[in-house]
């Protein structure tokens, strides 16, 4: 054409390329992911293909500090559920891992694929799903574009522009000579091409890129994957746009993504959030990496106890339950700092400090510590600031305590300076420092 061409031109030829269809031509997809199997735990065939066997379920997970992809409330995506993915940045992030089923590969078949969006304005190219060097399709730019084989490219242009917060259908199509992009069940564009996509062995992934080393990860929402080997009519690609279902019973879900930081030795209390189902709820603790904490009031709860675990990351698994016997159950990370150790008190003292042992007259100390400890206070040492004059030693005289003495001859002197150190028994990274303390040595 030497023309621009109207939206009603537009579809007019996408009539021509992909005539209407009625009867028999209607078949189910290959394989939908519909993003209502609930919840997701990164466990192994929990993210559910509703059209085909279980060799297609997949699994939610995530790549370097990203969030493993979760679900929205059940009135709150496009249809019913709908999956919600983070994106850190280009290398952290969440994705759907949904293998490499021989069903995924066209082969030498026509092949559809459509899916509800909702991008989240995130930056960088954002992965809407992908099977490397067979087919994907991204948002770039604030416009969608997409690939697929025999020419692996990416196609689209400015055709399909998306604001960031908006649902939004996609469709591409190839029937093995043409590719066809549509937006919200309108064609908006076509380009020739011949051959077929064929197969490999890279794994379907939602949200990401990349077999190997997933990537470009998608920030957003992402719902009603759906795929087909064959080509869709256009009246079908509308059907499927303005289709509808019923959702199921709202579900109780655990909305808390991870719970607050604690302090080993110190109290600790976190309530986790939930919504849907049918209130009153009630809360079990399954499990806890934490030592220390339960579950006090089953019906707000509240996670409560005193922290007896050494510093790191853990996972605490709670069982949410609605009033209709409904359950939502979540790791929630959690993650326990070490305290302070400090010197509570000292007796003694160093106001009588001779240079031979055996004349000191008040040359010793006895110190207790507090703050949390998992362990006896062990390793115990003496750090010298300016020189060391020799001569003293300190003993470990109970699971907190220590004497600090002059057990040998020292070096005359004045202006010595010590602090005391130790370390807890059980976790190595919880060590005390103590402050500095002074020491005159007199001939």
């Amino acid at each position: 054409w030497n023309k621009a061409l109207t939206e009603e031109e537009i579809g007019a030829i996408g009539t021509m390329i992909s005539p209407s269809c009625s009867g028999t031509c209607y078949s189910d997809p290959v394989a939908e992911y519909s993003m209502e199997n609930s919840p997701w735990n990164g466990i192994t065939g929990e993210v559910k293909d509703t059209a085909g066997s279980t060799e297609e379920n997949g699994t939610a997970t995530q790549s370097g500090t990203g969030i493993m992809p979760n679900q929205t409330a059940i009135s709150s995506g496009k249809t019913c559920r709908s999956g919600q993915f983070t994106r850190v940045d280009t290398s952290n992030g969440g994705y759907l891992d949904l293998g490499d089923p021989a069903i995924l590969d066209p082969g030498t078949s026509p092949w559809s694929m459509s899916v509800w969006i909702n991008w989240d304005g995130s930056s960088g190219e954002n992965i809407i799903y992908n099977k490397e060097n067979l087919y994907e399709a991204r948002v770039s730019g604030g416009y969608v574009h997409y690939a697929l084989m025999p020419d692996w490219a990416w196609y689209g242009d400015s055709s399909f522009p998306v604001t960031a917060g908006t649902w939004y259908h996609l469709t591409v199509i190839y029937d093995g000579e043409q590719q066809m992009m549509y937006r919200n069940g309108q064609l908006v564009y076509s380009r020739s091409n011949t051959g077929a996509m064929g197969s490999n062995s890279s794994r379907f992934l939602i949200g990401a890129r990349g077999s190997t080393v997933p990537r470009n990860f998608f920030g957003g929402m992402i719902d009603e994957v759906r795929i087909y080997d064959r080509a869709l009519a256009t009246n079908e690609v509308t059907e499927v746009y303005n289709s509808s279902a019923s959702c199921p019973a709202d579900y109780p879900m655990i909305t808390t993504v991870s719970l607050a930081d604690g302090t080993l030795g110190s109290p600790y209390s976190d309530i986790p959030s939930a919504s849907g189902g049918e209130l009153p709820y009630g809360w079990d603790l399954l499990s806890s990496g934490v030592s220390g904490l339960s579950i006090s009031d089953h019906n707000t709860g509240e996670i409560q106890g005193t922290i007896n675990s050494c510093a790191g990351d853990y996972n605490v698994e709670v069982r949410l339950t609605d009033n209709n016997n409904t359950t939502d159950i979540k790791l929630l990370p959690i993650t326990i700092y070490n305290g302070s150790l400090s010197v509570s008190s000292a007796t003694g003292g160093f106001t009588d400090c001779n240079t031979d042992h055996a004349q000191s007259t008040q040359c010793q100390m006895d110190t207790t510590i507090s703050g949390g400890l998992i362990g006896n206070l062990t390793n115990w040492g003496i750090t010298w600031q300016s020189g060391n004059p020799g001569g003293f030693v300190v003993n470990s005289t109970g699971a907190t305590t220590a004497r600090i003495e002059q057990t040998g001859n020292s070096t005359i002197g004045s202006g010595y300076r010590f602090q005391l150190t130790a370390q807890d028994g059980n976790c190595p990274s919880n060590t005390l420092i103590s402050g500095w303390y002074n020491v005159d040595i007199i001939n």
